[in-house]
């Protein structure tokens, strides 16, 4: 199999869970994972650089160049 940064996203998409909750969080740099996301009663994206490229607050991207680890979580969810 192609490593994770080499993917389309329709060939990440057709993943199963397991596939995907296997890759390493550094190499899928989800938002899930990113130490600019934030929430109260929904997640939004902190980082003003992601937010004017993207046009949005919203998350959900994969290979994220604006992703940073949030290591408590990770660690936490990956027992790294």
């Amino acid at each position: 199999m192609k490593n994770f940064s080499e993917l389309t996203t329709e060939e990440i998409s057709s993943m199963t869970d397991e596939e995907f909750l296997a890759v390493d969080p550094y190499e899928k740099k989800s938002c899930a994972e990113c130490g600019w996301l934030k929430a109260s009663v929904t997640w939004w994206c902190k980082n003003p650089e992601a937010v004017e490229a993207r046009g949005t607050a919203i998350p959900g991207i994969i290979k994220c160049a604006y992703w940073k680890p949030d290591e408590k979580y990770i660690k936490t969810k990956y027992k790294k």
